[in-house]
């Protein structure tokens, strides 16, 4: 909005003079006159009557004064809120993310994050069904989501961020964990415990041409983990959640590996806030840095 016109009326009012009111603001004489005339022009009333020299408001200017000054600081606050924004003073990130996200990358990006930014504020919000974040992507309930791609909806802004081994765990006495790699033969003949439903994990049966010996299927995975470490049979897991295992487990590379692709899933990098962007740039820096 050009608030021009109200902060020569505001100054005029004030100094009760347009002589020094354009000296103040820093026009002639003639230009105020021509900005206070047009202010008149289009709000269709007088404001000021001169007499003897001097210029006063009228009655209606009396009554718009306090409007003109509101609507100037009106401005004014938005600018300043604009500047906010933009500059990452303040603001508001909503974050959907699965398990291991939450777990292994989430803490470290926030602290890292508000370190630069620290009047962002995050709403972090769990899910684990790729049809769950395309729901609340789609309702405009999250700015973006941590996903495994390509689940996400084909509609939707991908930003890839890294590659994620699937990696195999045996208790740590298990006779195949001294093993420089776990053997794609013993994916179909050692027991397998299996975490859920997971995709992911069926993609490496896949890629070494086996069917796996499913012995127990859980749906957690710490209770997984701590089956394996005590000899239960092997499971799969992506390299980020055996960072720092809760059970004492051997970790081996299969025989031929698969990869997981983690990634940023969002309606449109473009129309996304700026907070939103700076935190998917900083997050990409971050794992550049740390990977």
């Amino acid at each position: 909005m050009d608030i021009q016109k109200y902060e020569a009326f505001i100054k005029t009012a004030e100094l009760g003079s347009i002589k020094k009111a354009s000296e103040e603001l820093g026009y002639t004489q003639a230009g105020l006159s021509y900005i206070i005339k047009t202010l008149e022009e289009e709000l269709d009333i007088s404001l000021f009557f001169r007499d003897y020299g001097k210029i006063y408001l009228t009655g209606g200017g009396k009554e718009l004064l306090p409007l003109a000054h509101a609507i100037c600081n009106d401005q004014r606050r938005l600018k300043t809120r604009l500047s906010e924004l933009k500059n990452l003073q303040s603001g508001n990130i909503t974050i959907a993310v699965f398990t291991s996200i939450a777990v292994y990358w989430l803490p470290y990006l926030m602290k890292g994050f508000l370190e630069k930014h620290p009047g962002i504020r995050f709403d972090v919000k769990c899910y684990e069904e790729p049809a769950v974040l395309d729901e609340m992507l789609d309702n405009g309930d999250v700015d973006f989501g941590f996903t495994v791609l390509p689940d996400a909806d084909a509609s939707f802004e991908k930003v890839f961020l890294k590659k994620d081994p699937m990696m195999i765990v045996l208790a740590e006495n298990h006779p195949l964990a001294g093993l420089p790699y776990f053997p794609s033969s013993s994916m179909s003949e050692e027991p397998y415990i299996s975490v859920g439903d997971h995709s992911e994990m069926d993609a490496l049966f896949y890629y070494n041409n086996v069917k796996p010996n499913t012995y127990l299927m859980l749906d957690n995975d710490f209770a997984v983990m701590s089956m394996v470490s005590q000899g239960f049979g092997f499971s799969v897991f992506p390299a980020l959640m055996l960072k720092s295992p809760t059970f004492p487990l051997a970790v081996k590379e299969p025989e031929i590996s698969f990869s997981r692709e983690i990634g940023i899933v969002l309606r449109s990098l473009e129309s996304a806030s700026d907070a939103a962007r700076a935190f998917i740039t900083f997050t990409k820096d971050w794992i550049s840095e740390n990977f």
